[in-house]
């Protein structure tokens, strides 16, 4: 358990894990950090399909209520990962008490969005709770990790569960899923696509071209596309040939590992992607294209409140002021009317926006 800034993980504030423990089961865990985490701490003990499960004392399970009371206190929701260091729908007896433990700890904490992220997504209709497949809980996201097209029949096992959001996690990804995954931005099923490099010791590269395709699919159906990291694997610059180091030489699907910068010949050089090793992830950095994405899919309770505060701003119904209906001129073609209203307005809403702010709960916003 941990914040974001200590974790480094750029799209959630809080991770939460109702046990430590898990089994490979895809190339995508052939290096999990989690596993190489349980290696130096616990042995490895934790990890395999007969092996045990780490399971934590009460006042672990007490934090979340404090994140909670802090998201109440500061009008703000925040985001939290299930689980880092497991997978919450491994389908094990032992793993039903915590789990059901986690579900009423949703429940309970109505201002943190709870991440379920799984590479088990077929695991969603048995295992989660009948009231929620019922009734959505609108603080629950539901996200599989996708690292290649062979795995692309978990995203439809997940978007057959109603919830807040659907998403993709496809990190570390080894493959380009664009087209795969086209159709399902296509009609609004999937709503946030994290892409990313691996991380580690034994890091494989990425290759550049499918994380741009991902970004380009996403922003041609405005889906929310966050760009985590390149890993331990990035771009590397020109330079001259012979240059030691730890390269890798992408052409097309193609990859060669060496020791010294490639002396491409310059037939090559217009074709050939260089990726250069670096000790940490975060030299690579974030930058994709020289830009940051950090987009995040704008759930029920924003679109709400949203209309909630510019109806309460609005003019009356018949009134002179501009933007007061049909007694407001149209703007000229290629402007944008972008008066804003006065200190006053601004900072005492009307009546409706006032109701939903000073409720001690959030409002059911979620509904239709």
């Amino acid at each position: 358990m941990g914040k974001q800034g200590a974790l480094g993980i750029s799209w959630c504030h809080y991770t939460l894990n109702p046990w430590e423990g898990c089994e490979k089961i895809s190339p995508a865990c052939d290096f999990c950090y989690a596993w190489e985490r349980d290696k130096r701490w616990h042995n490895g003990e934790n990890w395999g399909q007969e092996a045990f499960r780490l399971f934590h004392r009460e006042t672990y399970w007490e934090q979340p209520y404090k994140w909670n009371a802090e998201a109440h206190a500061n009008r703000e929701r925040r985001r939290v990962f299930c689980g880092s260091l497991c997978d919450v729908m491994e389908d094990r007896r032992d793993l039903d008490e915590p789990r059901v433990k986690l579900y009423n700890l949703i429940d309970a904490c109505e201002w943190l969005d709870f991440l379920l992220v799984t590479k088990r997504p077929e695991n969603f209709r048995r295992l989660l709770p009948a009231a929620w497949l019922a009734a959505p809980r609108p603080n629950v996201w539901l996200i599989t990790t996708v690292e290649s097209p062979a795995y692309m029949t978990r995203v439809g096992d997940m978007v057959e569960i109603p919830a807040a959001v659907h998403g993709i996690s496809a990190e570390p990804l080894f493959g380009d899923i664009s087209g795969d995954l086209e159709p399902y931005l296509r009609h609004g099923k999937v709503n946030w696509v994290i892409a990313g490099g691996e991380s580690g010791p034994n890091a494989r590269p990425s290759m550049p071209a499918d994380f741009r395709k991902l970004r380009d699919v996403c922003a041609a159906y405005q889906v929310a596309f966050h760009f985590k990291q390149w890993g331990n694997w990035k771009p590397c610059e020109q330079m001259l040939g012979g240059s030691p180091g730890r390269f890798a030489t992408v052409k097309g699907e193609s990859i060669e590992f060496v020791d010294e910068y490639p002396k491409l010949k310059w037939f090559d050089v217009r074709d050939a992607i260089v990726l250069t090793r670096v000790a940490d992830k975060h030299q690579a950095g974030r930058l994709l294209d020289g830009t940051l994405h950090d987009g995040v899919p704008r759930t029920g309770w924003r679109k709400r409140l949203s209309c909630a505060r510019s109806s309460s701003m609005r003019s009356p119904k018949g009134s002179s002021t501009p933007g007061a209906g049909s007694a407001s001129r149209p703007a000229p073609p290629g402007s944008m009317r972008t008066r804003r209203p006065s200190s006053r307005r601004w900072r005492t809403p009307g009546r409706q926006w006032s109701r939903l702010s000073l409720r001690t709960t959030p409002p059911d916003l979620y509904s239709a």
